[in-house]
């Protein structure tokens, strides 16, 4: 969108391409300026950052890919206006302080370990999520100024001007970044990946020295993993945010880095004996513990389930999916025994992936100070296990005709044995009753949650190539579907906040529904019988509260516009 902006045009007052009013600037930086703004036709807050194009170090493309990010730890990128000599980025108000204020309030010894600990995984995710874009995006100029603490305690990464990726060519001037904070190749005009890892360690390592003055295997650790991240040579750091992201989490789990991290690595020459006998002992190791393993491996997949489900059923008992519940679910999903099962047992995996989804759909991002993570973030951790669980559900097909007919002869033939699983069927079976209902019911389940989310994340790229055409007018309709199953939902908060998801979808897609073919008469209905439900919901939980006030606001403002009663 091409428009007049100049800072004058910015003042107090202002309104920027018909919608969003200014209302202060909130900083400056190196010749850039941050206002708060108001958008006016949905009445939400936001931050507009903007850079002088001389001043803008990633390409106008890049920055258009920011529309395509969606991650609970960064911010969701609204709008995109350009001007004759000016960019502005239209962001999701992130509210909270920076770690660098942070840092500057607390004395040494303020923070503790788990906190570091907590905060360093938290960023690396977020650059196996940059990094793992096609192409790579990568940041660049990771800084404590640049992440923002939010009230609920979660990080979130600020600043993308500096963000690039690897499909194009860099330039010395434009590698850089904040000097203190750059990989030694940044001076020298290259980047990749690794350059994150370096810039994460130099955060890691002013964190680390406001640790209390303690011996620790912990402490210990921190420290190789910091000098391991800022290595001179790239290729002597950690060489993906993942392994760094495993190294942080081993030593938050057992105060003990996985064997072989963190530590420079020593080259080490063999005589030929020395080499065959080293060989025969891993042989002769790897075959007993095969021998002795196999059953107890079955019996640990076995259980993995069940204590998946249980974890499950009990995160949402609250009607909350809380970041330390998240935390605890994500470790026990990345164990051994959970890779086994969601290779061996693919139909109970989908089913568990499934019910990740849902409760990162409906159940994340709520507090005790209301809804703290927006749709996008909640869609996007939600969409990313139900792909999951479709994928697990596509393996699952060939098992699913092998595991009917092994039903059918342990019916004749019951395994013998105190807890043994024998075959397939009895496996799937111990979690899931009939396999045929089940499978259909997951993929049901799945298909109408997927469809939703492929919708929001497609269509803008459905729009740009020309392809909307009866899109809109499918998606209404698998909207129409959705809000009637609502009535069947097991709970009230799957109630409120699907009917919010549908509403925030016909209060800002109506014209293009209109325009797809959608009637008058059919928008009305639908529209008119979400508002009665809507309003006639009464919860005693202050979660489910919230989420209807918020409903009922879309509707005033509704009203208001329409200068009539729903």
């Amino acid at each position: 969108m091409n428009t007049s902006i100049s800072p004058a045009f910015l003042a107090e007052g202002a309104l920027l391409a018909s919608k969003y009013r200014i209302m202060r600037e909130l900083g400056r930086g190196a010749g850039s300026r941050v206002y708060l703004a108001i958008q006016e036709n949905i009445g939400i807050q936001r931050a507009i950052k903007c850079i002088p194009k001389n001043r803008l170090q990633s390409g106008y493309g890049e920055l258009m890919a920011l529309r395509d990010l969606d991650h609970p730890c960064l911010p969701h990128l609204v709008d995109l206006l350009e001007g004759a000599d000016t960019v502005c980025l239209v962001m999701e108000l992130v509210e909270g302080q920076s770690l660098r204020s942070y840092m500057d309030q607390i004395r040494p010894g303020g923070l503790s370990a788990d906190q570091l600990l907590d905060w360093g995984i938290e960023l690396t995710r977020i650059l196996i999520y940059l990094h793992g874009r096609k192409p790579p995006l990568i940041y660049r100029d990771l800084k404590p100024a640049n992440v923002m603490i939010c009230p609920n305690g979660r990080l979130k990464l600020i600043d993308f001007g500096t963000l690039t990726s690897l499909s194009g060519l860099p330039d010395q001037e434009s590698s850089l970044g904040s000097p203190a904070y750059a990989a030694p190749e940044q001076f020298e005009g290259s980047f990749d990946e690794r350059s994150d890892l370096y810039a994460l360690g130099v955060c890691l390592k002013e964190m680390f020295d406001y640790l209390p003055d303690d011996k620790g295997s912990r402490r210990d650790g921190l420290r190789q993993v910091i000098e391991s991240c800022c290595k001179k040579r790239p290729e002597d750091r950690f060489q993906t945010a993942g392994e760094l992201e495993a190294a942080l989490t081993k030593l938050s789990a057992t105060g003990n880095l996985p064997s072989g991290q963190g530590r420079v690595k020593r080259r080490t020459f063999l005589l030929p004996a020395g080499i065959l006998l080293l060989t025969f002992l891993c042989v002769f190791t790897v075959l007993s513990a095969l021998w002795r393993g196999d059953k107890t491996s079955q019996n640990q997949t076995k259980s993995m389930g069940a204590r998946l489900e249980t974890m499950l059923r009990q995160d949402k008992e609250d009607l909350v999916f809380s970041q330390e519940e998240e935390k605890d679910l994500l470790e026990l999903l990345a164990s051994e025994p959970s890779k086994r099962l969601a290779r061996e047992e693919p139909l109970t995996y989908a089913a568990i992936c499934l019910q990740l989804g849902k409760l990162y759909w409906y159940y994340y991002g709520i507090d005790a100070s209301g809804d703290q993570i927006g749709q996008e973030a909640r869609m996007q951790a939600a969409g990313e296990w139900l792909e999951r669980g479709e994928e697990a559900l596509r393996r699952s097909g060939d098992q699913h005709v092998q595991g009917e007919e092994a039903l059918r002869e342990s019916r004749d033939q019951p395994a013998q044995g105190e807890g043994k699983y024998e075959n397939r069927a009895e496996r799937q079976g111990a979690s899931l009753p009939d396999l045929r209902e089940s499978r259909g019911e997951v993929k049901k389940d799945l298909e109408e949650h997927l469809a939703l989310i492929h919708f929001h994340r497609e269509i803008a790229k459905w729009t740009r190539e020309g392809r909307e055409k009866g899109l809109y007018r499918a998606h209404f309709l698998r909207l129409k579907e959705y809000e009637n199953s609502l009535d069947k939902a097991e709970n009230d908060l799957i109630r409120a906040r699907g009917r919010q998801e549908v509403l925030e979808s016909l209060y800002r897609q109506r014209g293009h529904f209109l325009e797809d073919g959608v009637s008058e008469e059919e928008y009305e209905q639908v529209l008119g019988r979400l508002a009665e439900n809507i309003r006639a919901m009464r919860s005693g939980n202050p979660f489910v509260t919230k989420v209807l006030e918020d409903s009922r606001q879309v509707l005033d403002l509704l009203e208001r516009e329409r200068g009539g009663k729903i």
